[in-house]
């Protein structure tokens, strides 16, 4: 089941490499932006681009830690999954011998 990206209202079970290729296209149109924008050179360049790279390294350790939740999240699932199957085919081989032995007891073949 995807969930959504309160901030950006995308799906969380996007790849990563569409989160990451996003981000960029992102960070590019936001230099962009502040490129045609700039009235000052230097330093205030400098403290916006800082601050958009603090932004955007808060994203991206953001979608880490979303990747490494739903990674783990989805190898519980799946040793669940096998737990149950293992189960029902142990379950399924009892049942089969008990119906031999009921057999075998009532004297059918």
């Amino acid at each position: 089941m995807a969930s959504m990206n309160t901030r950006s209202g995308r799906n969380n079970s996007e790849g990563s490499n569409d989160n990451a290729t996003g981000i960029a296209e992102l960070f590019t149109q936001i230099v962009a932006h502040l490129d045609a924008r700039r009235t000052n050179a230097g330093e205030e360049q400098e403290t916006v681009t800082g601050t958009v790279l603090e932004a955007i390294d808060r994203e991206l350790e953001e979608i880490s830690a979303n990747n490494y939740t739903l990674k783990c999240a989805n190898q519980e699932s799946q040793a669940r999954e096998r737990a149950r199957d293992q189960t029902i085919e142990t379950t399924s081989a009892m049942i089969r011998e008990l119906q031999r032995r009921i057999d075998e007891t009532s004297g059918k073949p």
